[in-house]
């Protein structure tokens, strides 16, 4: 059976602690997204750079609906996903 590639970055999301307002968030790392780190465009579109060191480079993203705001982030990024 084939997978979508929002299944691929699923799998490799980790789940941080919430915020200071207890929103959920997560760490999607930089391998799966067309920007880097700490780009003015990842910023705009709710990407933040992951200042961590355990993960290694990536993205901190605040979601309540992750498999949804990943689409809408994406899209937004000229990446063409097929749910």
């Amino acid at each position: 059976m084939k997978r979508s590639p929002i299944q691929h970055i699923l799998d490799d999301v980790v789940r941080l602690k919430r915020d200071a307002w207890g929103n959920p968030r997560f760490f999607i790392p930089a391998v799966h997204m067309p920007i880097g780190p700490g780009a003015q465009a990842g910023n705009d579109i709710g990407l933040y750079k992951y200042r961590g060191f355990n993960l290694g480079r990536g993205f901190v993203i605040q979601s309540c609906d992750l498999e949804n705001d990943l689409i809408r982030v994406l899209g937004v990024l000229g990446v063409n996903v097929m749910k």
